[in-house]
């Protein structure tokens, strides 16, 4: 058996179990953890929260590139994790003057005037290199002085702002992807709580065999989320009950901010970044309750046994 993170360590799990062998590991991180963490709605949460993940990479769904109509015209930016935009490096293709001089124009970040340098020479290799700039005739040694004089003129070029304005967008949301997130928690809480009841019962290896069919986020031979939900006898569960209020109290957290897990008689609740499902007659009968709050802010995990 090999370490489990229940709920994705991307998304801020911290609750581990050795309850898989290494393939259905490795078939659960890359088919149903994977796709799940590269949702939309899941990596603003991410964002929100600072969840960087084991490369500690903090994604930014909102990224772009998007133009911006600055001084100069149109100006490609990116978002950084902070949101703060970035100017994208730009330089116009080099063309001779007529006095048989080279110009160009430079568009870059000012906190990125220490890749000017490369970006300028760069460029200007290339246009000596090509039939446009071979035809001057010039040395390698004039070739140097004006890559040399056109990167110190660069350098000194005084900064202008860029004018900011609203960048909207939309976050789809893939309700089956995260569904399954939720059927594998639910199936390993009930492992975990339960151990050979559960695993050897006919639920467990009926939910076996349906995230076992899981490729990349979804069951090909499902058709759509209600059938979906069907076969894992499930349905989302309202955002708005007292029992994720109640666990949230106990956790002192926002619902927003935790992965829950709750067994309940027979039955499982399990709500991920406040979205909620239930899965009926998970176990074959009513064992002990428990609770589990996997707050991502705090890095912290609660447990009750009931």
């Amino acid at each position: 058996m090999t370490e489990e993170h229940i709920f994705a360590d991307g998304a801020g799990g911290l609750l581990t179990a050795n309850i898989l062998c290494e393939r259905c590991n490795r078939h659960f991180g890359r088919h149903i953890d994977a796709p799940y963490l590269k949702q939309p709605f899941i990596q603003v949460a991410r964002n929100a929260h600072k969840l960087g993940g084991r490369r500690g990479n903090i994604p930014q769904p909102f990224e772009g590139p998007h133009t911006v109509t600055g001084p100069s015209g149109s100006v490609q930016v990116k978002l950084d994790a902070d949101f703060k935009p970035r100017v994208i490096p730009q330089i116009k293709d080099v063309s001779i003057t007529p006095e048989g001089g080279l110009a160009s124009s430079f568009l870059i970040d000012a906190s990125d005037r220490d890749k000017i340098p490369v970006i300028v020479r760069s460029k200007f290799e290339r246009f000596f290199k090509s039939p446009q700039g071979a035809a001057l005739g010039w040395s390698p040694q004039e070739q140097r002085r004006a890559i040399d004089q056109a990167i110190e003129n660069y350098k000194n070029a005084p900064s202008h702002s860029t004018p900011t304005g609203e960048i909207a967008g939309q976050v789809a949301v893939d309700m089956p992807c995260l569904f399954l997130e939720a059927a594998k928690v639910a199936f390993e809480i009930a492992a975990v709580e339960d151990r050979e009841s559960f695993v050897e019962s006919a639920r467990a290896t009926h939910f076996r065999d349906l995230l076992g069919s899981v490729r990349d986020g979804t069951i090909p031979t499902r058709s759509g989320f209600d059938d979906l939900m069907h076969a894992f006898d499930a349905e989302p569960f309202s955002r708005g009950t007292s029992l994720l209020h109640h666990v949230a109290n106990l956790a002192n957290s926002p619902t927003h901010a935790l992965h829950i897990a709750v067994l309940h008689e027979k039955h499982a609740v399990v709500a991920m970044f406040g979205i909620p499902f239930i899965f009926r007659n998970l176990r074959d009968t009513s064992g002990h309750g428990a609770i589990y709050s996997n707050c991502v802010e705090r890095r912290e995990v609660r447990y009750m046994r009931t």
